[in-house]
């Protein structure tokens, strides 16, 4: 569960992120990623979101 979320800072279940976050469908949560291109998202970047068949 998202406890809170404001600029450059998350905290999920208790534990507070400073950096990009893959959030996943079972509640998994993915740190420390980095898109391959700075600010331009691309698909290979969303690969292992992709690859859990989200309904969203």
């Amino acid at each position: 569960m998202i406890d809170s979320s404001a600029f450059g800072v998350m905290t999920i279940d208790g534990r507070t992120y400073t950096s990009d976050l893959f959030i996943f469908p079972d509640g998994r949560v993915r740190d420390g990623w980095w898109r391959q291109r700075g600010h331009v998202l691309c698909v290979d970047d969303l690969l292992a979101l992709v690859d859990t068949a989200p309904e969203l």
